[in-house]
C-alpha cells in the first residue's frame, strides 16, 4: 500500500511521510497542488529537497512526486516547459526518485502530458519511470473512448512505465476499464497499474457533495455513505 500525503508545507509533508513510512506504507505520492510563486517549498523540487533531507535513500525510491503540467507550464513557450520537466526528472533521479507522476491538471491546454511525452529527449537512464493518469470514470462513453485513446497514444510514446487510475464510485465502469487495460497489457507486458482508495472525512464528504473535485465522478449514494 502506498499512501499520498496532502500538506500544506514542508514540516507536514515530512511529518506525515516519516509516520505513514513507519507504520508500513510502502510509499509515499506528493501531489503537486500550486505553482511555484504559490507555495515555494512545496513545488515538486523543493518538496524532494525536504523529503531526502529526512528520508533514508531506501525510502527515498519509494516517493512518487506529482508533476502538474498546470502548474509548471510556460504558455508562451513549450520548449521551456520542457526543459522544465526534464530538469526536474534529472533532480529527481538525482535524490533516488524511482518513478515521477505526469499529468495535465484540469483545464485544457496545448501542451499536455501527451505532448509532453511526445517531446521528451531526456533518456530513460537520466530519468525516472513515468507513470500517466487515466480516469475510466467519465459518465459520458465518447468521453470514455477519448480518454482510452489518448492513453494509448502515451503509451506509444515508449516513455510510460506505469498507469494511476483515478478514484471513482462507479463499479462496472471500473470493471470495463479493467478488462481494457489488461488487453494493453498484452501489448505492454511491463507496465505497472495502480489503484486508488479514497479514503475521506465525514466533512470532506459533505463538501465533495456541493463542491465536486474536476474530474472525479462519486455517485450520491457513495457521498452520502
Amino acid at each position: 500500500m502506498r499512501a499520498e500525503v496532502f500538506a500544506k508545507d514542508t514540516q507536514s509533508l515530512v511529518t506525515a511521510s516519516r509516520l505513514l513510512l513507519s507504520v508500513g506504507a510502502r510509499g509515499i505520492n506528493v501531489p503537486n497542488k500550486a505553482t511555484v510563486a504559490q507555495n515555494p517549498e512545496l513545488a515538486p523540487a523543493a518538496a524532494l529537497h525536504s523529503l531526502a533531507a529526512a528520508l533514508s535513500t531506501t525510502e527515498m525510491k519509494g516517493v512518487c512526486p506529482h508533476y502538474s503540467l498546470k502548474f509548471n507550464n510556460d504558455a508562451r513557450d513549450p520548449a521551456s516547459t520542457l526543459r522544465r520537466f526534464e530538469a526536474f526528472c534529472e533532480e529527481a533521479a538525482s535524490l533516488h526518485v524511482r518513478e515521477i507522476l505526469l499529468v495535465s491538471g484540469s483545464g485544457s491546454r496545448s501542451f499536455d502530458s501527451l505532448a509532453c511525452l511526445k517531446a521528451l529527449t531526456l533518456p530513460a537512464e537520466r530519468r525516472p519511470a513515468i507513470g500517466v493518469a487515466f480516469n475510466p470514470f467519465f459518465p459520458d462513453r465518447a468521453a470514455r473512448m477519448r480518454e482510452r485513446a489518448r492513453l494509448r497514444q502515451k503509451l506509444n510514446t515508449g516513455a510510460v512505465s506505469a498507469i494511476w487510475l483515478q478514484i471513482g464510485s462507479d463499479v462496472l465502469l471500473l470493471r470495463e476499464a479493467l478488462a481494457f487495460l489488461a488487453e494493453l497489457r498484452g501489448v505492454h507486458p511491463a507496465l505497472r497499474l495502480y489503484g486508488s482508495v479514497f479514503l475521506p472525512s465525514r466533512k470532506l464528504l459533505a463538501q465533495l457533495k456541493f463542491r465536486p473535485w474536476n474530474g472525479v465522478f462519486l455517485s450520491a449514494e457513495y457521498l452520502s455513505s
